[in-house]
C-alpha cells in the first residue's frame, strides 16, 4: 500500500510448460495383457523443466497404463509384479506422445 491508500500492482510472471500425456501396455513374454502390474514413471534428472518425483500407476484389465501432465524430457518406466511371480523390469525410455510397450 503506497501513501495515498492505493495498492500498487506487483508484476507477475506466470508461465507453465507444456505438458503430455504418456501411455502404454504391459504384456506378458507371450503378448498377453497383464493387469494389477505397478508401473513406475521416473523422470531422469536435468532433462524435464521440472524437479519432479516418481510417480505410480497400475495397469487396468487390458494390460493399460497412463500418466497424465507429463512433463516434456526423459523419463523411465520400471514394471513390476506386485505378487512377485514375474521378475522386474526397470529403464525404459519413454517420452510423452509415445506408446510404449514392456514385456515381462
Amino acid at each position: 500500500v503506497n501513501p495515498h491508500g492505493a495498492q500498487r500492482a506487483i508484476p507477475l510472471d506466470v508461465s507453465a510448460s507444456p505438458t503430455g500425456f504418456l501411455e502404454g501396455t504391459v504384456l506378458s513374454h507371450v503378448g498377453e495383457p497383464l493387469a494389477n502390474m505397478a508401473v513406475r514413471l521416473i523422470p531422469v534428472a536435468g532433462t524435464t523443466s521440472c524437479n519432479c518425483m516418481e510417480f505410480d500407476a497400475k495397469t487396468d484389465d487390458r494390460g493399460r497404463f497412463a500418466f497424465g501432465h507429463v512433463m516434456g524430457g526423459q523419463h523411465r518406466i520400471g514394471v513390476t509384479d506386485p505378487q512377485g511371480l514375474l521378475a522386474p523390469r526397470q529403464l525404459y525410455p519413454a517420452a510423452p506422445g509415445s506408446p510404449l510397450t514392456v514385456r515381462m
